[in-house]
C-alpha cells in the first residue's frame, strides 16, 4: 500500500514538473467578454471618468488603447495612463453589460450614463428603469449576477 502512495506522489510530481505552467495574464477573455459598440468599449466612454467627481464622460480617439481585444477611449492622457496601470480596477463589472441583465442570466447593452458605483466597482445599466429595479434588491441581484456572469462571459450576445 505504501509503495502505491509513493509511486502516485512521484508520478504527480513528474507530471507537475513537465506540464507547462499557465501564465497569468490580466487580459480578459476576448469572446464577447467586453461589451463593445463598433469595437469600442462602453460606447466610447472613458472608464476612468466613472471614478471622477463629474462622472462619466465620452473618451476621445486621440487617447485610446486596445486592451482585451477592444478599444478603450479616454478623455485625457492621464486617464489612459491610469487605466493602463490598473485596467481591471477601471473595467466595469460584467464586461460592461447591464448588471440587471446579468442577474437575470443574459447580456444586455447599456446606456453608459446610467450607472452606479458599489464598493469601488462600476455597474452599468440598460435604462433608468433597470437601475431602479436593481436598487430595490441590489444585494441579492449582485450575488445572482456574479454567479450568472461565470456562465455568461463567453456566451454570445442574444
Amino acid at each position: 500500500m505504501g509503495y502505491r502512495i509513493v509511486r502516485g506522489l512521484l508520478l504527480g510530481v513528474v507530471i507537475g514538473l513537465t506540464t507547462p505552467a499557465i501564465a497569468y495574464s490580466p487580459q480578459p477573455q476576448q469572446y464577447n467578454t467586453i461589451n463593445r459598440h463598433d469595437s469600442v468599449a462602453i460606447h466610447g466612454y472613458d472608464p476612468v471618468s466613472y471614478f471622477a467627481k463629474g462622472g462619466p464622460v465620452p473618451g476621445s480617439q486621440q487617447f485610446s488603447v486596445e486592451y482585451g481585444g477592444v478599444k478603450w477611449q479616454f478623455a485625457s492622457e492621464e486617464n489612459m495612463r491610469r487605466f493602463l496601470a490598473k485596467p481591471l480596477r477601471y473595467m466595469p463589472m460584467y464586461g460592461g453589460y447591464c448588471a440587471l441583465g446579468a442577474a437575470a442570466g443574459y447580456k444586455a447593452d447599456v446606456k453608459p450614463t446610467v450607472w452606479e458605483q458599489i464598493d469601488g466597482q462600476v455597474y452599468l445599466f440598460s435604462s433608468d428603469k433597470a437601475r431602479q429595479n436593481w436598487e430595490k434588491r441590489k444585494d441579492k441581484l449582485r450575488v445572482q449576477a456574479d454567479m450568472s456572469w461565470n456562465r455568461l462571459r463567453n456566451k454570445p450576445v442574444i
